[in-house]
């Protein structure tokens, strides 16, 4: 009897499908209780170690406080705040920058000082780091808190911040009213010290648990709301009883860390095994049917096509996109061949694209030297220069128009070098060279260098600082009286330098501004020297190290302005 194809088909699909459908129940009633017991393992499992992880990093943050704060040098230090001299500041910073540089979890360290009326001063508040904005928004809170009546012994507590329209910011504060541990005045209250963290990298380690196994979510609670959860956490999950929980108490701030399993996935966990078994063996018989089938059609005239098409290939340089034919067969090859032939074209323009990158880097690199040659060797500061020589020559002062030439020399050789790197030892040799040139100008203006000779070999990018130099002679000290500082400190993973003068100083709405712009990589009308730009110093600082480096203004109006740039140099 002729059997017609298309019950040919139908037929061997039904047998099929009653076959994976039987294998398909009697498998999900065998290992429904063993994924049931599985789930429930993985969630009491993943919850404890998240607890520990959590643990762990609340007691290294709450660690950290105690060393900073409850520390007898520190609290010497904070006596120096309302002096004149930037030097208790600069303390202070070292301080800061001894823990935070090397812990990664801690974004900012904050003391806000008591004055001599005994009210916290939240204007005189001490910051590191960078991105201040959101730190200044909340002080007001943290003095509130921190003088309530439960926080008045000392003891750390947890806040979240919050933006002034009362949103919720993605970070936290550990806060201490800070008690004097000096014997001379032993358990008096001083200020108040924070360290702010980012809630993210709470909500990463939940996160990536939570992707460990599909149907379960996080979320850590205080008893009234919910400090942190997983990106996945569904509150209705929870209420609705189809769950499974575990909880867990951390060991700070009372917090409570919970565990959800939503149980529907057992079942969708189960089913879709099956269901890509099923699915795999529906298409390896239909894969097996096809064959055959394209076995016994296969035609002459199909081959024909696809050889002559592919013949024409051997005689062009590229490859293209074979139109379809009317044979079903011969049309699954050409679909593949093409999708063939658009992969390699997509791989081309990847290629191209990441090669124009590559070129693109290279000029925005050339394009930040040749901006920060023009503003160190403009034909100004020449021609001042070469009329101070020229004096010195025609008063006689042989001695002196020497040292001139000579600085000038080492200046225009390390400017006009063509390596964008060099030593930190080269970088202060060319610093002392313009010095030396601007005060030939200008004899009423001190200049200090600070720094270590052993870490004089430590390579970082060049000419960096002389701009920032020039902005202290013009603009810091417009009466060409005063003094500036050049101080370079060295940590394991970052060499930082201070730029600062005791001249007019930037009013806080515009050093707000710079710091702002800076943060965020946006270019600025704010311009320093002879007009290279914060933004391109900063820019190619991250282009030469890392996009750890960074820079950013601290300034007083009518006391002075710091410039502090961080150059990452490594693990």
């Amino acid at each position: 009897m002729k059997i017609n194809r298309k019950t040919y088909y139908l037929a061997n699909f039904i047998l099929l499908f009653v076959v994976l459908m039987i294998s398909f129940v009697v498998a999900m009633v065998v290992t429904y209780n063993d994924q049931s017991r599985f789930v429930t393992e993985k969630t009491d499992l993943f919850t404890e170690q998240v607890n520990e992880e959590f643990d762990s990093m609340l007691n290294r943050i709450n660690t950290t406080s105690r060393t900073i704060f409850l520390n007898e040098g520190f609290q010497d230090l904070t006596e120096e705040i309302y002096s004149s001299s930037d030097d208790g500041i600069l303390q202070i910073y070292d301080h800061f920058n001894l823990f935070l540089s090397m812990d990664d979890l801690i974004k900012n360290a904050l003391y806000i000082p008591r004055n001599a009326e005994g009210v916290l001063d939240g204007e005189n508040a001490v910051i590191y780091s960078y991105g201040f904005d959101y730190v200044f928004e909340n002080i007001s809170l943290f003095i509130e808190l921190a003088e309530s009546e439960e926080y008045l012994n000392g003891k750390a507590f947890f806040t979240k911040l919050y933006e002034p329209d009362g949103k919720e910011m993605p970070y936290f504060a550990l806060v201490r009213l800070v008690i004097d541990i000096r014997p001379t005045s032993y358990f008096e209250k001083m200020g108040v010290g924070v360290l702010v963290f980012n809630s993210l990298k709470f909500t990463e380690v939940l996160n990536s648990y939570a992707m460990a196994l599909d149907g379960l979510s996080f979320f850590v609670t205080d008893g009234t709301e919910n400090i942190v959860t997983s990106k996945n956490f569904n509150e209705q999950t929870f209420v609705s009883g189809r769950n499974y929980s575990k909880r867990v108490v951390l060991n700070n701030f009372d917090w409570n860390l919970v565990g959800v399993f939503d149980k529907t996935f057992v079942w969708s966990g189960i089913k879709d095994n099956f269901i890509w078994l099923t699915v795999v063996m529906l298409i390896s018989s239909a894969s097996t049917i096809a064959l055959a089938i394209f076995l016994k059609r296969r035609s002459s005239a199909s081959l024909d096509y696809l050889f002559n098409t592919f013949s024409k290939f051997k005689k062009e340089s590229a490859i293209a996109i074979i139109p379809q034919g009317d044979d079903e067969e011969v049309n699954q090859v050409i679909s593949s061949f093409n999708e063939m032939v658009n992969s390699v074209q997509t791989l081309n323009d990847q290629m191209l694209k990441q090669k124009n990158r590559e070129l693109a880097l290279e000029l925005r690199n050339v394009e930040y030297m040749l901006n920060s040659l023009h503003s160190q060797i403009n034909k100004h500061f020449m021609i001042n220069i070469l009329s101070i020589l020229r004096s010195f020559i025609y008063c006689g002062e042989y001695d002196r128009a020497k040292k001139c030439i000579e600085d000038l020399s080492d200046f225009l050789r390390s400017a006009l070098s063509i390596e964008d790197t060099g030593t930190i030892g080269e970088e202060l040799s060319m610093v002392r060279s313009y010095l030396n040139l601007q005060t030939s100008r200008y004899p009423n203006i001190e200049v200090e260098i600070e720094c270590d000779e052993e870490n004089f070999d430590i390579e970082i990018p060049k000419m960096i600082l002389q701009p920032v130099i020039e902005n202290s002679f013009v603009h810091g000290l417009q009466s060409k009286k005063g003094k500036i500082r050049v101080v370079c400190k060295v940590r394991p993973n970052f060499v930082t330098f201070f730029v600062i003068d005791n001249g007019l100083g930037i009013d806080q709405e515009k050093v707000k501004l710079i710091n702002k712009n800076l943060k965020e990589n946006k270019k600025t009308e704010i311009k320093i020297g002879n007009g290279i730009a914060l933004y391109n110093i900063k820019q190619r600082l991250r282009l030469l190290t890392s996009q750890k480096s960074s820079m950013h203004v601290l300034s007083k109006k009518g006391q002075g302005t710091i410039v502090v740039l961080k150059i990452y140099r490594g693990e």
